[in-house]
């Protein structure tokens, strides 16, 4: 967190946070903020969270409704209408291919209770899998990287700053 603090007061690097999660498709999504805001809203404990006022996992992907089933034991899977994104601040990076931004991955819970994480949430899904490793196979990975790019108006990659 003095990284950002340092990069937003003193060499005035960042003046945006975009707070990051993903839908069941892949698709990021972001609720951005101004990284002063961020930096007066911060507490050791992490238990601020901010409210994001759409919810993506209601939609398939072309958009459309997703028609709610039950679940094994027959209750409806309750979806909200909003999130609650409680950023992990360990994933604070720097955004090289946006202008003065910087980014956090954030974890989601349900709006009304604080202590109830979205269970179909990817991130989750993912958290709740490490914890269980009777679900994990015996697999290695040696390598993770990927690249983002964006592309000009007219195809060409854009140049390094």
């Amino acid at each position: 967190m003095s990284k950002l603090k340092d990069k937003v007061t003193i060499d005035n690097k960042i003046s945006m946070v975009n707070l990051l999660f993903g839908d069941q498709y892949g698709r990021i999504h972001a609720l951005k903020l101004d990284a002063e805001y961020l930096l007066e809203s911060y507490h050791e404990n992490n238990e601020v969270m901010f409210q994001f006022n759409h919810n993506p996992f209601k939609k398939d992907i072309a958009g459309k409704d997703i028609e709610l089933i039950a679940d094994s034991e027959g209750n409806t899977l309750a979806v909200p209408d909003t999130l609650s994104l409680r950023p992990d601040y360990n994933t604070l990076r720097v955004a090289p291919w946006l202008s003065k931004e910087a980014y956090i991955i954030s974890d989601l819970y349900h709006p009304n209770d604080a202590t109830k994480p979205i269970g179909f949430a990817p991130r989750n899904v993912l958290k709740e899998a490490l914890l269980k490793p009777s679900l994990i196979t015996s697999a290695r990975v040696k390598q993770l990287t990927f690249q983002l790019e964006r592309v000009s108006k007219d195809g060409s990659p854009p140049l390094a700053d």
